[in-house]
């Protein structure tokens, strides 16, 4: 029944409201305009990001109001993490496993941050590792005499991780970006 409704609304241009157990909000109901099926995926735009995306058909069902999904008793929970409720819950389940990688943990604000320390033991200001909590976007810009903010927008993926020679990641959970954040810390450990 999935296909079917989705190459009918191919044919169409309907738009489809599934609930999808892939990314980063497993379970979400989104509506798409399917474009094409092909094998196991359907490529469709997403009108809740507003940009096209490849959706695998073993993670998708339609969503009919007043029926309950049927994928989410089967789909097994993608993380094992648990829920922290703060960056302060974080680092209290966390700070004796990434000190004993070597790091010294520090939290300001809404930022986690890992540095390394100088030979001599003191700490190296600029951190190897960010998990902050980025609530708002801006586009920077310099009119020849001053900097301003352009764009503000609420993020959709707050949770930002960055790290030394890495890509910048972001999140929509704080769930992710911590085991993001805690596989850095492994990889890039100053007792390596």
């Amino acid at each position: 029944m999935l296909i079917a409704t989705l190459q009918e609304a191919i044919r169409t241009a309907e738009i489809v409201r599934i609930r999808y157990f892939g990314g980063s909000t497993p379970g979400l109901e989104r509506d798409i305009a399917p474009i094409l099926i092909s094998g196991e995926t359907v490529q469709a735009h997403c009108l809740l990001t507003e940009t096209v995306k490849t959706f695998s058909l073993s993670k998708m069902e339609l969503a009919v109001a007043g029926q309950p999904s049927a994928l989410a008793l089967t789909t097994p929970t993608a993380t094992t993490e648990p829920n922290y409720g703060s960056l302060q819950e974080l680092v209290n389940e966390n700070q004796t496993f990434l000190e004993s990688l070597g790091w010294i943990v520090k939290l300001e604000d809404n930022c986690l941050s890992l540095h390394r320390t100088h030979k001599n033991g003191k700490l190296v200001k600029t951190p190897v590792i960010t998990l902050r909590f980025e609530e708002y976007a801006a586009k920077l810009v310099f009119d020849g005499d001053e900097i301003t903010e352009q764009n503000v927008r609420l993020r959709e993926r707050p949770w930002v991780v960055r790290g030394k020679n890495k890509d910048t990641v972001t999140f929509g959970l704080v769930t992710k970006a911590s085991s993001v954040f805690k596989d850095r810390a492994k990889e890039l450990a100053p007792g390596k």
